[in-house]
């Protein structure tokens, strides 16, 4: 997570697919036409021992509000990190903030083309489908 890129919504599990990406409000679509752009402001301050992100986008800076993750301008942005355990997706970057990384949304999981945006948030292990880390695509 550094500059600008897309932030995309990849299975835990499996074969770790691709199951879309978030708008620039942060809500989860499948919607390749609908994906926003990021900027990554990535830093390790002092006393630090691994690097921390803040994220905006055009909608605002993006944060954890309520356990959703979303982008406006009402909040000041979350300090991210990347995921330290070797849980997550092999050689691939992906997002946590404090000690949780996982997310879904209560309607489906992955969305279907035809839904509006789902707001996305960090999982609580009984919502339907497939649990996504959030990860990095660089834009040139």
């Amino acid at each position: 997570f550094n500059g600008t890129g897309q932030i995309r919504t990849r299975w835990y599990k499996g074969n770790y697919a691709d199951l879309g990406c978030l708008t620039k409000e942060g809500r989860w679509t499948v919607d390749e036409s609908l994906c926003g752009v990021f900027k990554a402001d990535r830093r390790r301050p002092a006393g630090y021992e691994i690097d921390i992100w803040y994220l905006k986008s055009k909608a605002g800076n993006c944060r954890i509000y309520a356990a959703n993750f979303l982008c406006d301008n009402s909040g000041k942005g979350t300090e991210f990190g990347p995921w330290l355990w070797p849980t997550a997706i092999p050689g691939t970057e992906v997002l946590r903030w404090g000690q949780y990384g996982l997310m879904a949304n209560w309607v489906r999981n992955p969305p279907l083309k035809t839904d509006a945006p789902l707001d996305i948030h960090l999982v609580g292990y009984s919502e339907p489908g497939k649990y996504v880390w959030l990860t990095w695509s660089p834009l040139k």
